[in-house]
Formats: structure tokens, sequence, C-alpha cells
């Protein structure tokens, strides 16, 4: 009876799953000790795998080789899907530091035999040349079944040593020493890319072994010397052969320390065309990761990656599209700025294919970030699309690039856009400073209050706010009567925010004039070299009257400009002084309501007369609709929310369960992220109508000077009135729901990039407690401000941990920042793993 023909898919899935196999061992044994059941059970598979293999290639071994940075398995190539494989890849790696070309495993192989040889590699230096070629120590443990090939260059005899086109200017004699100076040599000969590609691969083994610390300081000048001798062209294609190694980066670095800046441009402009007939190669991600970081090459990099045109252009704005960490998010978009053209040319083509609203709006804000006037007349026609959101981008771009257009655009976007951006526009067009805006604004305004619904208050007060800023006296009749709204028959119903908005752009509008008058008197007067004339007199009396009006009006910080303003037309004016600053103090007082002395009347207690209105006239108002969110949980939202009106819910959402935590009412306050660093824990929403007023955490620096302890005395009165965190105590709900265990080890912090590699400077700290999500570390901040600054910030921890593996680098997020101990500056940090710790890796830390 005859057998079956083997079936080539399971013979295919043998062929990739032996290599992965054997490099799982591998990192097993490195990471734990032999006789634990994962090693054993992860040789067992190997062993398994081996005998499988070898019953479906009918042969008595199994060979492993490395050809042009691919491997080969029985003399087969895998796949390009599988060569990418992070199995592979190591195992490429790990052959490339070992200096080998392949391996030969024979049948008489045992899972002792295994057992041993993965102990072997394990004990040697990981990422280093080991201290002994690889077939003596494999010779020396016995393993007469594993033959070991010596990686060999295909372009050089044994040991020849080849210096051929190297000028003299490199130091000739010197590279003909080294060997990395001799491959060089080697490729300037290169007849084919078959020899310029084996060229590439001794290279990359030879810097591997350059790694070694013992290597002499020398070696890296004698690579850089034979490096600029090099002719751009032929460097340029040795670099498109470069895979994304460390042997490789190390390469790319001594190109980008040893060429000058005319050799750099050469050596682009040789890249750029040789990108115009081969595929992207991974030189532009090395080239990118250099550039994005703080390092030594960092421009030379930026330099050779923005002259690279298209095929760089598309890498940055992928990678711009795809990434919302802000800092490299400005790294990129200076980049692409850099880019030019090819850059607004790729944007231009992506506009105008057929695309969802999202990618439209994406391109059209790159293109408000990177382009110029020039390219707004693409953007302009998509005011009319469907879509309010790309309308709205829309107009946020015409305000950065629209140049000249913009009044223009303004004004018919004035007329054209829907009820719900017309306010956007009316903001946008107090910036022009264009009196063509007048009458179609005083039309808007005159309108029935019906127009926009609940909008239309929002309407009103930005008309009101773009008046003023134009300063054309055309609106001050319109600005009057709505200003006087309240005794004037048919405009009873303005809202008093409205009314208050008109008396202020009927005093800006006014103060433009009569200020400039003040000026001049004041330029008279210190031409003059005087003392204080009647005239000068005169205009610090309307000063008066101004600041006395625009406080009324509650603009109370142009009344305090124009307070100063008293100071430079007389500094010894000190009776004016005095009295402008008590109109002010007194307008601030009648300016608070009264029942909203009675709502924050504990607040009133806690802090000085002064501190409570310097605060009161910092908020922002805000009403929210039953069951509107205020702030999620998650959200890095820095304001301080005071409860004026209404009832708030508190919740906490674990995996799909929302559960409720409390409720607040008027009188209270919330905000987790106000005071400290930290991502919000609780969700608040709205249960009744509420109203809020909100207080920036901004406002926290312009009182420090005047009022050094407010931000201590509010801090208090906020946990005296806030109970959110006592209650998520209470029901269980601490943000870390895994066990902590204390750990003090000194570690080191890194931030990382959107390419997920360490970026900037590190710095260290010692750890408070580790769990199998996260762990705390603790640092010292000069400043206590600065400790916001690492909310939110990417990092990687390399954490020691002795035994087999000496470290282990982990990656994650910061989502808390808590003082530990103030008087020392001293600061917890809390970290949050990107994969929690297995059980093992937990125990192997703890020890």
């Amino acid at each position: 009876m005859t057998q079956p023909p083997p079936d080539p898919s399971a013979r295919n899935a043998l062929l990739l799953a032996f290599p992965v196999r054997l490099y799982t061992a591998l990192r097993t044994v490195r990471l734990d000790p032999a006789a634990t059941p994962r090693t054993l059970h992860s040789i067992d598979l190997l062993e398994q795998t081996f005998r499988s293999l070898l019953a479906a290639v009918g042969e008595d071994r199994v060979e492993l080789a490395v050809v042009e940075q691919h491997l080969l398995v029985c003399s087969e190539q895998l796949s390009d899907r599988d060569q990418g494989r992070p199995q592979i890849q190591g195992l490429i790696t790990l052959f490339l530091h070992l200096q080998v070309h392949g391996l030969t495993l024979h049948t008489a192989l045992t899972r002792a035999d295994f057992t041993r040889f993965a102990l072997l590699l394990a004990g040697l230096p990981e990422g280093r040349v080991p201290p002994e070629p690889l077939p003596v120590l494999v010779d020396r443990a016995g393993l007469h079944s594993i033959v070991v090939a010596s990686r060999r260059c295909a372009a050089l005899g044994e040991d020849e040593p080849v210096v051929r086109t190297v000028p003299a200017s490199t130091g000739a004699a010197e590279v003909a020493d080294d060997p990395a100076g001799r491959l060089l040599a080697a490729a300037a000969a290169a007849r084919s890319d078959e020899e310029l590609a084996a060229v590439t691969t001794a290279l990359l083994t030879r810097l591997a072994g350059s790694m070694d610390p013992d290597r002499q300081p020398g070696d890296q000048q004698v690579l850089a010397r034979a490096l600029t001798g090099l002719e751009p062209g032929l460097l340029a294609r040795l670099l498109c052969r470069l895979p994304q190694t460390p042997p490789a980066g190390q390469l790319l670095d001594a190109v980008l320390e040893a060429l000058p800046p005319e050799q750099l441009d050469q050596l682009a402009a040789s890249l750029r065309d040789l990108l115009k007939r081969i595929p992207v190669p991974p030189l532009l991600d090395q080239l990118l990761t250099t550039a994005v970081q703080p390092g030594a090459h960092r421009d030379e990099a930026a330099r050779i990656l923005t002259a690279l045109g298209t095929p760089a252009a598309r890498l940055l704005l992928q990678h711009l599209m795809s990434d919302d960490h802000r800092f490299a998010r400005r790294q990129l978009l200076d980049l692409l700025r850099r880019a030019g053209e090819p850059a607004t040319a790729i944007l231009l083509e992506q506009l105008h294919r057929d695309a969802p609203w999202y990618v439209l709006r994406t391109i059209i804000r790159l293109l408000g970030e990177v382009g110029g006037p020039e390219h707004f007349a693409a953007v302009r026609p998509f005011l009319a699309h469907p879509d309010l959101r790309v309308q709205q981008e829309v107009l946020t771009t015409a305000r950065r690039i629209g140049g000249t257009q913009t009044g223009d655009f303004l004004l018919e976007a004035l007329q054209s856009v829907p009820d719900a951006l017309t306010t956007t526009v009316v903001q946008h067009a107090a910036e022009v400073h264009d009196e063509r805006f007048v009458r179609p604004l005083i039309d808007l305004l005159e309108r029935p209050r019906h127009f926009l619904g609940k909008n239309h208050d929002d309407l009103q007060l930005a008309i009101c706010s773009a008046l003023g800023a134009i300063g054309s006296t055309q609106a001050t009749a319109t600005l009057g009567r709505v200003a006087a709204s309240r005794t004037v028959p048919g405009l009873e119903g303005t809202a008093e925010a409205v009314r208050q908005a008109a008396a202020r752009a009927l005093a800006q509008i006014r103060r433009t004039g009569e200020v400039q008058s003040g000026e001049g008197v004041t330029e008279e007067r210190t031409g003059a070299g005087s003392a204080p004339s009647g005239t000068e007199e005169a205009a610090k009396m309307r000063l008066i009257d101004l600041i006395a009006a625009t406080a009324r009006a509650g603009d109370f910080r142009t009344a305090e400009r124009l307070r100063d303003r008293i100071y430079e037309i007389d500094g010894l004016a000190l009776t004016e002084i005095i009295r402008a600053g008590e109109i002010i103090e007194a307008e601030k007082r009648g300016a608070i309501r009264g029942e909203d002395l009675e709502i924050w009347a504990a607040l009133t207690d806690t802090l000085s007369s002064e501190e409570f209105q310097t605060i009161y006239h910092e908020f922002i108002e805000r009403s929210y609709k039953p069951e509107e969110t205020i702030v999620g949980q998650g959200a890095s939202n820095e304001e301080l929310f005071f409860i004026n009106r209404g009832s708030v819910k508190v919740s906490h959402l674990a995996g799909s369960r929302e559960l409720f935590i409390t409720s607040l009412h008027r009188g209270q306050i919330a905000g987790e992220n106000f005071f400290t660093p930290s991502f919000w824990t609780v969700s608040l929403t709205s249960l009744t109508p509420v109203t809020l007023y909100v207080l920036p955490r901004s406002a926290l620096s312009a009182w420090q000077e005047r009022f050094p302890g407010l931000r201590t005395r509010l801090h208090q009165f906020y946990a005296a009135s806030n109970n959110i965190h006592a209650m998520l105590d209470r029901k269980g709900l601490e943000r870390r729901r895994d066990q902590r265990f204390t750990l003090t080890r000194r570690i080191q912090v890194q931030p990382v990039n959107t390419l997920d590699a360490p970026t900037g400077r590190g710095f260290r700290a010692e750890t408070a407690d580790l769990s199998l999500g996260g762990l705390a570390f603790l640092i010292r901040i000069g400043r206590q401000e600065n400790a916001r600054l690492l909310l939110g910030r990417r990092m990687q921890v390399v954490l020691p941990v002795g035994g087999a593996v000496e470290s282990l680098v982990l990656k994650g997020l910061i989502i808390g920042v808590q003082p530990f101990h103030l008087l020392q500056n001293d600061f917890s940090v809390h970290f949050r793993f990107d994969r929690p710790l297995d059980e093992q890796e937990l125990q192997t830390i703890l020890g």
C-alpha cells in the first residue's frame, strides 16, 4: 500500500514552527531556571517539533542559515510575512551577534542536548560577540550533533586584506588595519548588488562585535574615515540595504557623525534618486527615530530625512495622522514643514479623494499647520461640505493660513454657514478688525431673539465683543440700545450678560479714541519735561470716568489696565490711583450676586473678602441639561467645579458596569486634577438642570504672588467639602485593585516617543511598591508645578531583577503624581504598565 504524499501546508507550518520554538526555548532558559515547568515544557515542544520536521522533510538533519538578513530552514526561505515575526527576527539577530552563518542539527540530538545547547547560549553575554567562537564552545560542551558554520563574506577571501579605491585622505594604511575599514573598501570595489549585499552583511556582523565595551575608541574613528571615502551613490545603496538592528543603527550613527554637511546633502540627493526605483527601506524609520528624539545626531538625521521628498513626507504624514503624543507631534510637524512642497502636495492630493469626513478634517488641519496662504484656495470650497465638523475645521484653517483672503472668506461665511457655526465666524471676525463686518454684525444683533434659540445669547455676546474689537463708531447707536434694553420697549428680553457685553463694547470703542488722546498728552508732557499740565489732569479725569464705566460693565481686567495708564501718565498721582482702585473694588463687591454669597458662605468664611472676589471674578459659568456628562472617567481635565445649582451624579465605571458613588449638590466642589496631577477616577453627570462655576487651573499661577496662601486654603476647603475619595475607598474601588508589595529598588526612568523608543535624558528614582498592574516610585522635584508635566507621559522603567535576568524593561503611562513629603519636595509617581505582569514575573522581581 503506497504512502499518501506529504501535506505541503503541514510541512510549511513545521518549517516555521521549528525556528520559532528554538528561539522561544532560548529566551525561556535565559529568563527561568532550567528545572522550572515552563522551561521543561518549552524544551519538550522544541524536541517534538524537531522530530516532526525531520519526518516531514525526509532528512537526517535540520539546517538553519541566515542569508542577506533572511532565515532559511532546510534550504527553504520563509515567506516575507513569516520573516517579519519577532521570533524569526530575534533568531536572525542572534546569529549576527554570534558571528555564525548557520546551524546543522543532526537526528542524534536528544532532549538533554537541546537543554545543554540552550543553557550554553543563555550563559553568553546578550547582544555581544562571545568571548570564544561558538564552534569552539559547542565542541567543548560535547554537543557533537550540532555543527556551527562560521560567517564568511562572499566578496572577500578568507583572510584577504582588501584596500582598493579608498582615497588617500581617509588614511588608507589605517583603514587597511581595521576589518570594518577593509569591508568598506570592499564595498567601494563591489561590482554587483550581490557583492554589495555580502559586504553589507559582513559589515553588520563586524559592527555587532564592535559593541563590545573592550573595543578600542580609535576603531570608531577609523570607521568614520572609511565612510567619508565612499562615493555618495554607493553609500546610499549600502544604507538602503540595512535592516532595523542595533548594528545597522550603529552604522547609521557613524555616517551621521562622520559626514560633513556638504556630504550629507550629497548623500540625501543620492538616496532621493534611489528611492524612486526601490521600495521604502527601513532606513527611513531609523532616520525618523533619530530625528524626533534628542540626541547627538538629531539635526543630521532631520537634514537627510526632510530632503528625501515624497517617500519621507508620506512616512511623516502616516505617523502624524495616527499619533497624539504632544512632544512627538511637534517634532513631526516641524519635520513636515521642513519637507516643504512634497508634504503639501500629498495633502492636496489626498484632499481631493473621496474620503470620510474625519480624514478630510485631519488633512485640512494639517494643511493649516504646515501650509501657507497659497494652499488656502484648495481648502476654501470645503466650507460647503455637508459635515459640520469639516466646515468648522475650514474656519479654523482660515485663521491660520487664510492670509489676505481671510476677510473676504469670513464675510462670505457669515452669510452661508449653518446657525451652529455663526458664532464661530463672528469670533474669528473679531480678529480681522475689518469695518466691513460692522453692518452685517449689527443686522445679526438686531434679529429676533428666537433666531438661534438657546444659542442666541452666545451669538449676541460674540457680536458685542467683535464690534468692540473692531472699534467702529458706526456700532455705538445699536450697542447703546442693547445696553439700555431694560428700559427700551421691545428689547426687555435681552439677557443681562448681553447688556453688559454691549456696555463693555461701547466702553472699548470710546476708549480707543479717549486713551489715545491721553497718550498724546503724555508724549507732549514727556517731550516738554515740565510738571503735569491742565490737559494732563483732564486726561487723568477722563481715565477715572472710563474706569468707572468699564468696572460698572463688569470688565474688571480692562478697568485695571486703565488704572495702570494713570501710573504711566503721572506716577505721583496717588489720589487718582487710590480712587481708581476703590472704584474697581467697590464694583467687584457689587458684582457678586447676593444668592452666591449665601451658597458659598462656607468658602467666604475660609477666605478673605479680597481672595473670594478674586476667585469669583475668574469663574466661568456653564449650564448642563439633565444626563449630560460634565467630565468623564479617565479625563485629564484640570478645572475645579463649583456646583451653584442642581445635583450632580458621581459614578465609577468598573468594566462594563457603572457604579453609583454619591451625589453632589450646590455649595460642593469637585476637581480631581486641580491640586495634584491625576486622571479622573470618576465621572460627573448632571442629574437635574445644573449650573456650575468653573475655575480654570491657570488662575493659580496668577494669584501666587498676590495671595501666596490662597491655594492652600482653597485646597483645605476642597478636602473638607469633597467626599468622593472616601466613598471610593468605602466601596473598595481604589484605582489599583491588585495587591501591592513593598519594593525598594533603584530604577532608571526614561520617556519614550511614539515609536516606542527611549527619548531624551532619563532620571533615577526609587520604587515604593509594586503590583501586577503597575508600580509607584519616588522622585524629588524642585518646583511643585513641574510634577504636572509628568502626568500622561509614556515612560519606560528599567527595573533591576538579578539572577539570570539582570533587569526588566517595563513600558507604560504615568497616571498620577502625588505629594509624598512636601518639605523635601518628594513626590510619588504612579506608573501603569502597558502589559500587566504575570505571576511568574512578579515572583522573579520580588525574589
